[in-house]
């Protein structure tokens, strides 16, 4: 047992530092009872004073509003000033967020007369609708997957859209296509990629319950029965993962084997048929374009990387084809070598082992600029020294931009380039045709001109933004474009500050001194004003006495859709400066031109010496004619004429009078699937087979590499 008496009393619980107990006394737990009567008397006054200030804030609020509110019966305010908004586009939409209509700023018609801002006040108390008369919109339709069925615009009138089951546009139509029984159709691979494009007549009226019903559609697409009357025109097709048959017009040395392991997922050749013949498909029971029958074609092969490594271009039967006039040479071939790091090109060879064989090599830097590139047309020559020529060579500021460029292995010009602190360019070249005031002093011998022997400036560009807008980073160095706004008068001197270019200089010392083109914008920087100053000193290097003339002097003026309503244009001779005082008008409600008057002042059309080429002359009413959607279709002015457009927006073919330059009065154009111009074909003469070809063969990405001419 425990004994009680022994217990320790100091024992703390769970090492507290206090007793569980702590020992009270009665000054601890006694509070006199007068002890709070301070705080509670100051309580109380502070709820007082609340109460009386809130009294006061509302009489007070109270009698303010009842005044301020009366003020409408004894009081009257209003403010007047110009409207300086003048330039409108007017979107609407759905409550599905969907754009449904614009109105173009030519159409929109504000009005804040009072009597029609009564009418709208009044309508809106009634919940009836006032609708401002606005002019030209473009107006838009949605199906439920928010897509656009159908749109109507001023110049192209209404086009209408379908789509298939799966929500991809198959079938469209529009207003010219509408007048003359065509579709325009789409079909798609079981991976949804597209195959094939084109334009087709169709009796049958396309719905809605067709172009969903997969079997109903192909029924409706290939509807044809063999007589080409609803054969497909202007097609395009494109072949996808497997590799094509070789084209039997390439000679052996120019075909190539595509990799089938690179052609997955990638586009192995496409085919464009102007008028495509048809072959029975019996398997199918139905008429499919015989692929034979391609008017422009294209193979691509592939390396491991997804590059295009090799390209063929043929040329298949087409109206006015000019292939037979050149032995039948239907394909061209383009290969290409790669850096495998960066994906550069380093070789382009143009239908290696043929007579117009050709041959690019190009060299880049650390940074993957452009350095050199070296041309040849023997293969043998390629990378060797002095035997390819050094066609164009590059050099760099360190921050990137381009500073130098020398064209020929002859060096037969060197253009350098300035830019501004902004990297706006500044000039090519210099104002001056002085070597020694030429950035990079062409032409200058002796010690420290590295440009010695590359040919002396001919020309000379410099662009004008605002005062001071370049500086070189040495001062020391000659003035390389002098300032003219210096000297300019007043009106004419407005720095720029946006980008838009302010002035500009040519200098082309063998055919005109050097000239400073002055321009105006207006608010919506389009061009408005052009005035030209003589007064450069190649001496100084300065524009010492700068004088305005009028010659070449333009003036213009828009409507609110930014076509042009009228041109005050001079010529180049002080003796005979008016040239044109053009006056356009176009068809009501639309931007489509209907002519152009010339009239000096307004009054009768006048004469002078510059000829029809150069020079707009007086065209009488409805000079101008379109199609239903906007497209040109003749112009009487130089004589009837007459363009045919096919259904991808491209002139396919050209009828007009013989004119001074050209006695061509038939000009037939076709292309590649990709779009690009691939030749054109014209008649000398209003009947008959005297026809000129012309026919260009184009790189992967659409750049010329060579013209073929045959007459």
């Amino acid at each position: 047992c425990i004994n009680a008496d022994t217990l320790r009393t100091d024992l703390l619980l769970c090492g507290k530092n206090e007793q569980l107990a702590p020992s009270l006394t009665l000054a601890d737990i006694y509070d006199p009872p007068c002890s709070d009567s301070s705080l509670l008397a100051h309580n109380s006054g502070v709820e007082i004073f609340t109460a009386y200030k809130d009294s006061l804030d509302d009489s007070f609020n109270r009698k303010y509003n009842e005044k301020c509110l009366a003020a409408a019966s004894v009081e009257s305010f209003t403010v007047e000033h110009n409207v300086s908004e003048y330039h409108y586009t007017l979107y609407y939409y759905d409550q599905a967020g969907n754009l449904v209509k614009t109105i173009a700023p030519a159409g929109v018609n504000p009005n804040r007369n009072s009597t029609w801002l009564a009418q709208v006040a009044a309508k809106r108390l009634t919940g009836e609708k006032q609708v401002p008369n606005h002019i030209m919109p473009t107006v838009y339709r949605y199906n439920s997957l928010n897509q656009v069925v159908t749109q109507r615009t001023p110049d192209a009138g209404k086009s209408s859209n379908w789509y298939d089951r799966l929500g991809r546009l198959v079938v469209s139509q529009n207003a010219q296509q509408l007048i003359d029984g065509n579709y325009s159709y789409t079909l798609y691979d079981p991976l949804g990629r597209i195959t094939e494009v084109g334009q087709k007549p169709q009796p049958t009226a396309m719905t809605q319950t067709i172009s969903r019903s997969p079997s109903a559609l192909e029924t409706w697409v290939y509807d044809n029965d063999g007589s080409n009357t609803l054969g497909a025109e202007m097609v395009t097709q494109t072949t996808y993962d497997v590799p094509g048959e070789d084209a039997t017009a390439c000679v052996e040395a120019l075909r190539f084997t595509q990799k089938p392991y690179t052609l997955r997922n990638r586009v192995s050749y496409t085919r464009y048929f102007e008028k495509p013949a048809y072959t029975y498909n019996g398997t199918r029971d139905r008429y499919e374009i015989t692929g034979y029958s391609y008017t422009t074609g294209i193979d691509y092969s592939y390396d491991i990387h997804g590059n295009v490594d090799t390209m063929r271009n043929l040329y298949g039967t087409a109206t006015y084809n000019p292939m037979p006039h050149h032995g039948n040479n239907a394909c061209k071939t383009i290969a290409y070598t790669y850096d495998l790091i960066s994906g550069k090109v380093n070789q382009v060879h143009y239908n290696p082992g043929q007579v117009d064989e050709f041959y690019h090599r190009y060299e880049y830097d650390a940074e993957n600029r452009l350095l050199n590139v070296y041309v040849t047309d023997h293969k043998a020559f390629i990378g060797q020294d002095r035997l390819e020529e050094n066609d164009a060579s590059y050099k760099y500021y360190r921050h990137g931009p381009l500073a130098r460029k020398v064209i020929g292995q002859e060096k037969v010009t060197g253009m350098d380039y300035a830019y501004t602190l902004q990297g706006w360019l500044k000039g090519i070249n210099s104002t001056s045709s002085r070597p020694l005031n030429d950035i990079g002093a062409d032409g200058v011998g002796g010690t420290g001109y590295p440009n010695q022997f590359v040919t002396r400036d001919f020309w000379g560009y410099t662009l004008n933004y605002y005062k001071n807008d370049y500086e070189p980073i040495n001062s020391s160095v000659k003035p390389t474009f002098p300032e003219p706004n210096y000297k300019l008068e007043a009106p004419n001197q407005k720095p720029l500050y946006n980008g838009n270019i302010w002035s500009t200089i040519y200098n082309l010392p063998s055919r005109l001194q050097a000239f400073v083109w002055v321009y105006g914008y207006d608010q919506l920087n389009r061009l408005v004003n052009m005035d030209g100053y003589y007064g450069y000193s190649s001496t100084s290097n300065n524009f010492d006495n700068l004088v305005r003339k009028d010659i070449y002097k333009e003036r213009y003026s828009y409507d609110g859709n930014g076509n042009i309503k009228t041109v005050l244009r001079n010529g180049s001779s002080e003796a005979y400066l008016s040239m044109d005082s053009l006056t356009y008008f176009y068809n009501a409600n639309t931007n489509k031109l209907n002519y152009i008057r010339d009239r000096v002042f307004g009054s009768t059309s006048h004469t002078n010496t510059y000829g029809a080429t150069t020079d707009v002359k007086d065209q009488a009413a409805n000079n101008y004619t379109y199609d239903a959607i906007g497209n040109l279709k003749s112009s009487v002015w130089r004589g009837p004429s007459n363009i045919n457009w096919n259904v991808y927006g491209k002139i396919e073919e050209l009828t007009k009078p013989a004119t001074s330059g050209t006695t061509a009065q038939l000009i037939h154009y076709y292309y590649d699937p990709s779009g690009n111009r691939t030749g054109q074909a014209m008649r000398m003469g209003a009947s008959g087979a005297n026809f000129n070809y012309i026919w260009y063969v184009k790189d992967a990405q659409g750049n010329t590499l060579a013209t073929y001419t045959v007459t």
